[in-house]
């Protein structure tokens, strides 16, 4: 079968990987010590700005929070790229096995990413918006 809009593949590829990191994130029996990696990046980002306009933490701060931040972006990129070769392998049976294993790895890099972005901002003090 000859996909005849590959982009949709992707798209549909991306938002598997989007489904498959917020339940890698995400529990339903969660520890309040835990309940912070429950949050978005994106809304960990948004609570740091207000917490940075409302608090002016030290530039040292800053820029911790900006090399997690850079840090969760790259694994982003990683799993993008892992979910095009995963999507690639689907035709080629041989590569099937390592473009999983590639995948499985860029899923927890990225959970490791957000985990440690949103453990930081908490332990600064940011209250994270779910």
């Amino acid at each position: 079968m000859k996909i005849k809009q590959p982009w949709l593949c992707f798209w549909l590829w991306s938002l598997i990987i989007c489904a498959v990191t917020v339940n890698t994130v995400t529990s339903c029996k969660t520890d309040p010590a835990t309940a912070i990696y429950r949050v978005s990046a994106e809304a960990a980002m948004r609570s740091w700005g207000n917490f940075v306009a409302l608090n002016h933490p030290p530039v040292a701060q800053e820029l911790r929070v900006q090399k997690l931040f850079d840090s969760y972006k790259a694994a982003q990129v990683a799993l993008l790229d892992a979910a095009i070769a995963y999507s690639v392998a689907s035709t080629n049976v041989a590569a099937q096995p390592g473009a999983q294993a590639q995948l499985d790895r860029a899923v927890a890099v990225a959970s490791s990413a957000l985990r440690d972005l949103t453990a930081l901002l908490a332990s600064l003090g940011v209250k994270l918006e779910e």
